[in-house]
């Protein structure tokens, strides 16, 4: 089976959701328990299986790129795409 790609955007603010993200990036803010990036990763895998993820980065990326190395799941390759 054939690679899919996707891309997340994951390079905002947030600041319409006030306080919550001073210390956070929003895509890492839980959903059921779990940060929303983790979330939409494995919604890609289970339904694709093999995924290739570009994630658009900007507010706090080094954040991301930490989460992503820590926690990367097995059927996905990312690469990371700044934003301007």
């Amino acid at each position: 089976m054939k690679s899919v790609e996707a891309i997340i955007l994951a390079g905002g603010r947030g600041k319409r959701m006030g306080e919550i993200t001073d210390n956070e990036q929003k895509c890492l803010l839980p959903i059921d328990g779990k940060p929303m990036l983790l979330f939409l990763t494995e919604q890609l895998i289970e339904a694709f299986g093999s995924v290739d993820i570009k994630i658009g980065v900007a507010y706090k990326q080094q954040r991301v790129k930490e989460f992503i190395d820590r926690n990367k799941p097995k059927k996905a390759s990312f690469t990371y795409v700044p934003m301007i």
